[in-house]
This record gives structure tokens, C-alpha cells and sequence, in this order.
């Protein structure tokens, strides 16, 4: 019994991983922003990125102490993907 089990476990199918969007920040440049999908800038960069808490629906927003950047290829990616 416990070997059938085991395999049972083994031949589950599992379920596709969704990717997830987020924000990262560029370690180079302060407050400069890319879109990613799990953890990887879908502008396609070789910048390196940190994670950031910014929600994904604050994408653009310009504070007036900050004046944050955000790329303009993930810009255009983001809107080709019709997400939301």
C-alpha cells in the first residue's frame, strides 16, 4: 500500500505555475522601475533588479519628492499583454 502511494504522488499531474507580475527596481539607478514576471524585467534587461513592496497598480505613478522612472519598453510590453 504504501508504495502505491508513493507512486501516486509521483505520476499527479501538477498544475502549471502562473507567472506573476510584479514591480522591481533597477540596483543602479534609484527609483527606476521595470515590470517583471517571476523576478525577471519583461523588457528583457541584463540590469540587475531588487524586489520592491510597490503595488503593480501604481505603475506610473511620479511622486513630487521622489520623481520616480519607469521603463518605457516594459511600458510597452506591459500594455501588448492586455493584463487587467
Amino acid at each position: 500500500m504504501l508504495f502505491l502511494k508513493r507512486n501516486q504522488k509521483r505520476n499527479q499531474k501538477k498544475k502549471p505555475k502562473e507567472s506573476v507580475l510584479t514591480i522591481r527596481e533597477n540596483v543602479t539607478s534609484m527609483w527606476f522601475y521595470h515590470f517583471a514576471l517571476d523576478g525577471k524585467p519583461i523588457c528583457g534587461t541584463s540590469d540587475l533588479t531588487m524586489p520592491t513592496n510597490v503595488p503593480v497598480d501604481a505603475w506610473g505613478w511620479v511622486s513630487d519628492h521622489i520623481h520616480e522612472r519607469y521603463c518605457p519598453e516594459c511600458t510597452k510590453r506591459y500594455n501588448k499583454m492586455n493584463i487587467g
